[in-house]
C-alpha cells in the first residue's frame, strides 16, 4: 500500500497539480513587456532589409519549375 501511495498517487498526481500550481505562479501575472527595447526589437523590418534570394536559389527555382513542367 506504501509503495502504491508513494510511487503512483505522492509521484504522479500531486506532482503533475505541483507542476500546475508553478507555472501558473511563474506565468500570472504575464511578464511586462513595455521596455523601450523590447518594442523596438519588435518592430517590422522595413522592406529594404528584408532577405533576397540568392542567385543559386533563384537558378534552382528555375531547374525546379522546368523540371515540373516537363513532368506534366
Amino acid at each position: 500500500m506504501t509503495l502504491l501511495w508513494e510511487g503512483f498517487i505522492g509521484l504522479f498526481i500531486f506532482n503533475t497539480l505541483l507542476i500546475d500550481v508553478l507555472e501558473r505562479w511563474k506565468l500570472s501575472p504575464p511578464p511586462d513587456l513595455e521596455h523601450p527595447d523590447i518594442i523596438e526589437w519588435s518592430k517590422s523590418l522595413p522592406p529594404e532589409q528584408w532577405a533576397t534570394p540568392s542567385a543559386e536559389l533563384e537558378i534552382a527555382l528555375a531547374r525546379h519549375e522546368e523540371s515540373q513542367s516537363r513532368n506534366e
